[in-house]
């Protein structure tokens, strides 16, 4: 993408969670500010459970995590405002919840009550949510924009999570973003940080084994590669940036307090790990990667 489209056209990032985008993008997104570009956040899984809802064990034990055990989602979502506010983005938040919400608290039944469970399949039930989203997600970016109703696909660009790590909420994005994708939209696909970080085989996973049967799940994208092999599915683009748009991704990053702990171990490990692993995508100059899909021609 040439500098006078990316100055042109709406960005539209997708973060599953309250923090995804700004881990993965934070770097992008400061450098599209620095160009002029116009730059919208929509956080899908961002849904905050009624009082008194029961939560599972596992959802309690999450809580504990973040050291937030009441009011957990209005403590995440004030940390995510102030993030973006770092960015000069304001919060777009859909109400869908968290895989660990989802399920029928009433009866006593959640869909993902463990590690394996969230870094699993997704659930059977999930799967009819991902149209009702696509629609929430569109009307968030259309009605922050009212110009977009009558904007051409070819004029947004949309990112999406790439499935690093395998996240059942990452999936559910990806899955969105096919829609989209098939819709004519160009979608680019983000590495999840820290999965990417943390284990490079997370991305070698979401290539070649994880993104081919998703999208196999989506008979109009699959058609669009339907001759191209799995291993041929993707090709990179590096996105570099200044020294000062990664100083503002950290400042960002900084403002989640309730995951700094349970991501890094606190916040200078979390600062000298996103400059280094910045680097090392770059190859010395500080850079994050997106993924395109290649079409059947």
């Amino acid at each position: 993408m040439q500098l006078t489209e990316m100055t042109k056209w709406q960005h539209i990032f997708l973060s599953p969670h309250l923090d995804d985008v700004v881990l993965s993008c934070g770097g992008t997104l400061a450098y599209l500010a620095e160009i002029g570009a116009r730059r919208q956040i929509i956080t899908l899984f961002a849904g905050t459970p009624a009082p008194n809802t029961p939560f599972s064990v596992f959802a309690a034990y999450q809580h504990d995590m973040w050291r937030t055990p009441q009011q957990a989602y209005h403590t995440r979502r004030d940390e995510d405002a102030a993030a973006l506010s770092c960015l000069g983005i304001e919060a777009t938040w859909l109400d869908f919840y968290d895989c660990i919400y989802r399920g029928k608290p009433s009866e006593g039944c959640w869909y993902y009550n463990s590690d394996d469970d969230i870094f699993g399949s997704i659930h059977p039930a999930d799967m009819d949510t991902v149209w009702p989203i696509a629609e929430a997600v569109k009307a968030a970016f259309v009605s922050n924009h009212p110009s977009n109703s009558n904007q051409r696909p070819a004029e947004l660009t949309i990112y999406a999570p790439l499935t690093a790590g395998n996240h059942v909420d990452h999936q559910l994005t990806f899955l969105v973003a096919l829609q989209f994708l098939a819709d004519g939209y160009e979608v680019q696909f983000y590495e999840e940080y820290p999965y990417a970080d943390r284990d490079p085989a997370n991305i070698d996973q979401a290539l070649y084994e994880t993104t081919p049967v998703l999208i196999n799940r989506m008979p109009g994208v699959a058609q669009l590669v339907k001759n191209i092999s799995p291993t041929q599915l993707w090709r990179s683009r590096i996105q570099p940036f200044s020294q000062d748009a990664l100083d503002l991704k950290i400042k960002a990053i900084a403002a989640y307090q309730t995951q700094l702990e349970v991501l890094f171990g606190g916040l200078e490990a979390m600062t000298q790990r996103v400059r280094a692993y910045a680097n090392q995508v770059g190859q010395s100059k500080p850079a994050e990667r997106f993924w395109l899909l290649n079409q059947s021609h």
